[in-house]
């Protein structure tokens, strides 16, 4: 008889132990069950700073970027060119800061997200800035 005691206790302790309960799979904290998606910063996230808008995207000047100077400023295709300067909302394709109308802009040669402007024989790096 003890033994059919024990035996029950031992498969009701199992059982208590198979049982659902709350833990951090089954009750996630907001940590694990937040998710934010910002997507690609624009315009206004950079306001007083130097930067271009060029396909969908903002490209800041990257001349104090390090691994930037080491890269180089091979240009690659031209892109296009800047068609407002001086804007600071409303931003448009090929809307600048601080570049004057007119400055061209290439691809690097060698890509990598990274840009250059042309404007009298000058050139300045932009890199874009992109999410993820």
């Amino acid at each position: 008889m003890r033994s059919v005691v024990v035996a029950g206790v031992v498969a009701l302790m199992a059982l208590s132990g198979c049982a659902a309960q709350p833990g951090p799979a089954a009750n996630p904290t907001d940590d694990e069950s937040t998710v934010m998606v910002i997507g690609n910063p624009g315009p206004e996230d950079f306001q007083g700073q130097d930067f271009i808008f060029c396909q969908g995207m903002v490209a800041i000047n990257a001349t104090g970027i390090d691994w930037v100077k080491e890269y180089g400023l091979d240009e690659g295709a031209l892109l296009g060119e800047v068609q407002r300067s001086g804007v600071t909302s409303d931003f448009q394709e090929w809307d600048a800061t601080v570049l004057p109308v007119g400055t061209k802009i290439y691809q690097n040669a060698r890509g990598a997200g990274l840009l250059v402007a042309v404007h009298d024989d000058i050139k300045t790096p932009y890199l874009f800035m992109i999410e993820g």
